[in-house]
């Protein structure tokens, strides 16, 4: 342990910083809050590695610090692969509203209609749970199911089937009525994923793969099975003492946090955010856009971004992530043109994570409004 803090230290002494530019060069005066700011929060974080990416306009940069593991000191980098947890719920509205676009769903329709005819799925008010609901955690149900009981606490969904998910749904009752009130639900994002799978008579990762990864050329961007090798660009990832860590694999809520992704291809899915026209998704991705749910003096969302407002009174599109051994942020401002991307290989503090994300996408729309 005391070899992997003061490896830590030596690394973010002598971080390796990539910058990668397109268009015009940015400025010294630009750039440097949002470099010091990144070194402190990794020295700080005492993290393995540390990628930051941004987009400004036409400019890119990837800011990379560190390693991707402690054993063979290999340097992050832009095609490093990350688990990316709950950005995964982006991909699956992402989904949801390609889906929409091509007539195949609605999103209005109840999730039941997507399952096996032996599953109860529960009501309130008469109410159904709809498909939107889902993609905006409004669905009355809660973080997690109470069966969910992993036989191995590092790998806490790897063991969570379909069966047990049916099984919860048919005994579960519904905190508020679908569409009234907003909880954080792994198990809902999860569910909308096995629903459009089921739909599509395909697993989630095919169906991923076909309509979305393929399309915005995500190559590199997978949602793994257990029984895949493990590929040598991922990183490993270690929990908040410095520790590793397993990897994180799922079943039936792969939809709530089984992606993995490089910092090379989230900047391309943040960059079709930006500009969805020169995708092949383009009305889906402005449909992910949209404000779909709003709770007074609570949380706003489209079509699984949270959108918050920045200090100058514009939205803010993002997600944040957390498995085992990983830490993730993605977000975006469509009046700026800006967008951000965080990938650590340690399960620091969400709370210090969140706020050193919160901080660089002030800087970043700042940089933008003073160019």
């Amino acid at each position: 342990m005391k070899a992997h803090i003061s490896y830590a230290l030596r690394c973010s002494l002598c971080a390796i910083v990539l910058v990668l530019m397109s268009g015009f060069e940015s400025t010294a005066q630009e750039t440097a809050p949002l470099d010091s700011l990144t070194r402190a929060f990794y020295s700080d974080a005492n993290a393995p590695g540390l990628v930051v990416g941004t987009l400004n306009g036409v400019d890119q940069q990837v800011r990379a610090y560190g390693v991707a593991s402690y054993e063979d000191s290999t340097q992050v980098h832009e095609d490093t692969q990350f688990e990316i947890g709950s950005i995964t719920k982006v991909f699956v509205g992402l989904l949801l509203a390609q889906q929409v676009e091509s007539n195949a769903v609605e999103l209005r329709d109840p999730v039941d209609a997507y399952l096996p005819d032996s599953v109860d799925v529960p009501t309130a008010n008469d109410a159904s749970i709809e498909l939107i609901h889902l993609a905006t955690h409004s669905a009355g149900l809660p973080r997690l199911p109470d069966n969910l009981a992993p036989a191995n606490r590092f790998n806490p969904y790897g063991d969570y089937t379909e069966d047990k998910l049916y099984a919860y749904l048919s005994e579960a009752r519904l905190a508020s009525p679908p569409g009234t009130s907003y909880v954080y639900s792994n198990l809902g994002t999860g569910l909308l994923g096995t629903a459009l799978a089921q739909h599509a008579d395909t697993t989630l990762a095919a169906a991923l793969h076909q309509h979305i990864l393929g399309p915005l050329q995500l190559d590199r961007t997978v949602l793994p099975a257990p029984t895949d090798s493990v590929p040598s660009n991922l990183a490993v990832g270690y929990d908040m003492f410095g520790a590793p860590t397993p990897y994180w694999y799922f079943d039936a809520l792969a939809g709530a946090g089984a992606l993995r992704s490089t910092p090379a291809d989230m900047l391309r899915f943040l960059r079709a955010q930006l500009d969805p026209e020169a995708t092949p998704l383009a009305d889906a991705l402005r449909a992910t856009h949209n404000v779909q749910y709003q709770q007074a003096g609570g949380p706003t969302l489209g079509i699984g971004w949270h959108i918050q407002t920045l200090a100058d009174g514009t939205p803010f599109y993002w997600h944040n992530g957390g498995t085992g051994g990983f830490r993730s942020f993605a977000g975006f401002s469509l009046e700026h043109n800006t967008a951000l991307l965080i990938l650590v290989n340690k399960a620091v503090p969400l709370q210090s994570f969140n706020a050193f994300a919160f901080e660089c996408a002030r800087l970043l729309a700042r940089t933008r409004a003073d160019s």
